[in-house]
């Protein structure tokens, strides 16, 4: 039950990005929830804070013509029946193939509802990447 309910999260959350649709992107979101970057914490308080940050995000995106989202390996704990953590390693790249970003980011998700949300993700070097106890099947 959640391995599907990550997948459902993860898949809309890719499609989102793929598509700069905004509000799916924010629908992926418990609020208040946090950001964490080697370079700043985010808080986004509401959908209004998520809209903004992600919008900034589209931007970089369309400014450098990202054309595909990659998932290298992705993995998961499960905490609880209603808590888990994932960790996707990311691979942005542009019209030529070229590697744009990648990165490695663990999200905290909520799973106490109908659908799984995120409430914090910390985005780091792959290096510093772990892979948890389940493997996490994305797109099958």
């Amino acid at each position: 039950m959640i391995t599907t309910k990550l997948q459902q999260l993860f898949q809309q959350y890719i499609k989102a990005f793929q598509q700069f649709d905004l509000q799916s992107v924010v629908d992926c979101y418990a609020f208040p929830c946090t950001l964490t970057t080697p370079d700043k914490i985010v808080l986004l308080k509401s959908s209004t804070d998520a809209e903004d940050e992600f919008t900034n995000i589209f931007s970089w995106m369309k400014q450098d013509n990202a054309s595909q989202i990659g998932v290298i390996s992705a993995s998961y704990h499960e905490y609880s029946s209603n808590l888990a953590v994932a960790n996707i390693h990311w691979q942005f790249q542009g019209e030529q193939n070229q590697i744009l970003a990648e990165f490695a980011a663990l999200y905290h998700i909520d799973i106490t509802g109908k659908y799984a949300k995120i409430m914090h993700v910390v985005s780091h070097e792959i290096d510093s990447s772990v892979d948890l106890e389940k493997k996490l099947t994305i797109f099958e």
